[in-house]
């Protein structure tokens, strides 16, 4: 199965009219049976990756799964396939899975792999498994994957220990930086704040630089605006582009032509970077930039990564990027949008998978598939 991360105007409805694909007419009750048909034939000699799907669909769903599969394919010698794996388990959150889950951290590489998917996936019962990490990290890239678990998770209490210890990291800035970025996602009250993400924002190290302009743009504008307006002419490019889309974050908008043209150049690095950070803005302005942009977009990498943003974004109508996106000619933008699709939750947006469910393609009919029974089919059905 071709691999892509697992990982939004009426104004142009006339474009969008053009490429929304087929809506199928069958019943609720045919289509759930076809998509449990599809992930129920996923064989013992499938791709992995196709099998974690299924497993996870039927669970979903009340049906009998081979948890043990998943458990069974979380080794340190098959870094990518376990950590799928890992975020199946994540997916599904059960707490007593969680647990067993983490019990496995035993192992160093398990363990890494665990925090690494803690950063975009929220676990039950996790905050034990973070507080250990981040106490018995072993380098700064360790705390700082501690941190970004930490802002992910919400957990309050991590977030005074971090408040508590923030000192302690002083002797690495990046760490340090990290630290504050964690307190601020938490809303933990910090003295002085404010200049300490300034200090942060004149560090000589770009990186760090980089990071407190994103804390910049979870500021009020009051606080931040003045600031962002320096950074965005910043010598680093990461620096500037992390700023341009704080900024417009803080300012409702602003610099919302300065990104749409950053993302119509279509140039690497710039295009990608700006397309993954979509996903820091609200839903509806991302979603207006996106549409915007794929309305006169071939596909491409930078397509690719603006579906992907906007899979991470709660709300808003994004149903006629997913359209553009499964009606593509290449499977990757097919697949992503599938993912997108389903980590949206949209149930409105579930219509759009009917006819890949009858896909010729194996990858797609089975991606499909899952997404549909994320929606739990009505008992009645």
């Amino acid at each position: 199965m071709c691999q892509v991360g697992f990982i939004k105007k009426i104004a142009y409805s006339i474009f969008f009219s053009l490429v929304i694909i087929p809506v199928a007419s069958s019943s609720d009750k045919v289509l759930c049976e076809k998509a449990f048909s599809n992930v129920s034939s996923v064989g013992e000699h499938s791709e992995p990756y196709d099998k974690f799907l299924s497993i996870e669909a039927l669970h979903k769903n009340g049906r009998t799964a081979d948890i043990e599969y998943l458990f069974g394919e979380i080794k340190a010698i098959q870094p990518f396939i376990a950590s799928s794996a890992i975020s199946t388990i994540a997916a599904i959150n059960d707490k007593d899975l969680n647990k067993r889950l983490f019990g496995m951290a035993v192992n160093l590489d398990i363990n890494n792999l665990i925090i690494q998917n803690l950063q975009y996936f929220s676990l039950n019962g996790s905050e034990g498994f973070i507080k250990e990490y981040l106490e018995s990290a072993l380098s700064p890239l360790n705390q700082v994957w501690a941190m970004k678990a930490i802002a992910k998770q919400g957990h309050s209490s991590l977030g005074y220990l971090l408040k508590k210890d923030y000192l302690s990291y002083s002797a690495n800035t990046l760490v340090q930086t990290y630290a504050l970025y964690a307190l601020v996602k938490l809303n933990v009250k910090m003295f002085e704040r404010t200049q300490l993400v300034l200090d942060f924002a004149n560090n000589p190290d770009p990186l760090v630089r980089e990071v407190a302009a994103v804390i910049l743009g979870e500021l009020e504008p009051e606080e931040s605006s003045k600031m962002l307006g320096h950074l965005m002419k910043d010598t680093n490019y990461r620096v500037r582009l992390s700023s341009l889309v704080s900024f417009t974050k803080v300012t409702n908008g602003e610099g919302k032509e300065l990104i749409l043209h950053t993302l119509m150049l279509n140039k690497q690095p710039d295009s990608e970077l700006i397309a993954g950070a979509l996903k820091r803005l609200p839903a509806n302005l991302a979603l207006d930039i996106a549409n915007e942009y794929i309305s006169s977009a071939r596909s491409n990498e930078i397509t690719l990564r603006v579906i992907e943003s906007i899979a991470s974004l709660n709300g808003g109508n994004a149903t006629q990027l997913l359209a553009w996106g499964l009606q593509s000619n290449d499977v990757d933008h097919v697949l992503q949008s599938i993912f997108a699709l389903a980590a949206r939750k949209q149930i409105n947006d579930r219509k759009l998978l009917n006819s890949l469910l009858d896909s010729s393609d194996k990858a797609i009919r089975n991606s499909a598939s899952w997404a549909y029974l994320l929606f739990p089919c009505k008992p009645e059905d």
